[in-house]
């Protein structure tokens, strides 16, 4: 009977745990001479080592390593996205091509809710994206 008290205060607790945040993709940039303004369907979690989220054309999962000013892409995955298209694909792509196996950004905090990831280069115009937190 012990035991079982004790698993369920153990599952009590992890379930009270706060979920990580949400966060949306608000623009891409990769050519300063491109909008960068995105959709409102790209959104990603970081939990931990664990990404995952929607390019809005499909899930996205991975492995990252996170510091208080940089995060590295260990591995990523992206969902078939077959039949998708229009500016949903136009996003996942752009994504796509941005986030990949050993791509580091830095980050930017711009505030407690906006934060903006440059990928870590020595080109001025290095891609970035913008999220903000939901």
């Amino acid at each position: 009977m012990k035991r079982l008290v004790v698993a369920g205060a153990a599952l009590g607790m992890a379930a009270c745990s706060p979920a990580p945040p949400v966060w949306q993709v608000v623009a891409v940039y990769t050519a300063p001479d491109t909008p960068g303004d995105v959709p409102d369907r790209a959104n990603v979690s970081i939990d931990g080592s664990k990404l995952t989220g929607s390019t809005g054309c499909g899930k996205v999962e991975g492995d990252v390593t996170v510091t208080e000013d940089t995060l590295t892409v260990n591995e990523i995955s992206f969902a078939d996205t077959a039949g998708c298209e229009g500016a949903a694909r136009y996003t996942h792509d752009q994504l796509a091509s941005l986030v990949v196996p050993e791509a580091t950004f830095r980050i930017n905090n711009v505030s407690d809710t906006e934060k903006v990831l440059t990928l870590d280069g020595d080109d001025v115009n290095e891609p970035s994206m913008r999220v903000m937190m939901l």
